[in-house]
């Protein structure tokens, strides 16, 4: 018997693109079904969808009443899924033929990480995959932290196929509410539950970066407060392994804090009162990181200062 492939698609004013994301699970030549769900949209996205639910048979079209947000969205997807296996895809990406994972499906994989590749204007990079092949959850942590933490592996969640009976039995679903790093929690949730994954070096899923109004960009804010509220989780799930290096876990913590300190202190968006508020929130960064500030990079001269003063 076929194994069954629940794509799940949230979608928002998505009139732009949402043909072409679907046109590309139509295209499957394996056995799936297809759970769009219509976050209240003001748009032809709407007229759209209904227009392929005419036309296949195996799409289930669900119209939200009010705007849920997209965490929402995907908790309605997985309440309607009856696929062995889970795939979520946004609205404005789209999938090549996952055939080729779909193949190897008989074994037996907790979770499936695949390749992803981004549009951004005329070029399609590859994000490049950390790890190929089989692997341990415990290995992964224990040995490859750095991989672990890569956004391949532990962030994205529309790179990954899930197996369905661990996600209900275990009720995993996305934080209602939360528009920061939901991907991240959802999956910390899953990794409790899992023995075995399977890096492929398949890259399958595509991300439009031209898309301006996009599921993925709504929310696109590097706020610093939430970037140490998502570490601290990343943190206390580690506490559950032994023999962590967690070395590696506070050297990229000061990677991600750099990288969002620069874009809050670069975003025209942002009043000069709300940078200075955000800004606030680095002295809660755990003192750790300071061996790994590089005191010739004035941002991290400065940091470092910083830390150090709050946490005497």
């Amino acid at each position: 018997m076929d194994k069954l492939v629940s794509f799940i698609v949230p979608t928002y004013n998505a009139q732009s693109c949402i043909a072409r994301c679907l046109n590309s699970l139509i295209s499957q030549e394996i056995a799936c079904e297809i759970i769009v769900i219509n976050d209240c949209s003001v748009d032809n996205t709407d007229y759209i969808c209904r227009k392929y639910v005419e036309k296949y048979n195996n799409i289930i079209y669900i119209k939200l009443d009010e705007n849920m947000g997209v965490s929402f969205a995907r908790n309605t997807g997985l309440s309607h899924a009856t696929g062995e296996f889970v795939i979520f895809v946004d609205s404005d990406d789209y999938i090549d033929s996952i055939k080729p994972i779909y193949n190897i499906l008989n074994q037996k994989f907790d979770l499936v990480i695949f390749g992803r590749k981004y549009i951004r204007e005329q070029e399609v990079l590859e994000c490049p995959l950390p790890y190929a092949g089989l692997i341990t959850k415990d290995e992964l942590i224990k040995n490859h932290l750095k991989t672990f933490l890569n956004v391949n592996s532990s962030i994205w969640v529309t790179n990954k196929l899930y197996k369905n009976k661990i996600i209900q039995d275990q009720n995993i679903k996305f934080d209602v509410g939360v528009n920061f790093s939901e991907d991240l929690y959802f999956n910390l949730k899953y990794f409790k539950h899992i023995e075995t994954i399977y890096y492929s070096n398949n890259y399958i899923s595509y991300y439009d970066r031209n898309i301006p109004n996009s599921l993925s960009r709504i929310y696109e804010k590097y706020n610093i407060s939430k970037v140490i509220e998502n570490r601290n989780k990343v943190y206390r799930f580690l506490q559950s392994f032994s023999d962590i290096n967690y070395s590696v876990y506070f050297e990229d913590y000061k990677n991600i804090l750099i990288y969002s300190i620069n874009k809050v202190l670069t975003n025209q968006f942002s009043k000069l009162e709300e940078k200075l508020e955000e800004l606030k929130y680095v002295k809660k960064t755990p003192k750790e990181i300071l061996e790994f500030l590089n005191e010739n990079n004035f941002i991290e001269f400065l940091l470092k200062q910083y830390i150090s003063q709050n946490n005497n």
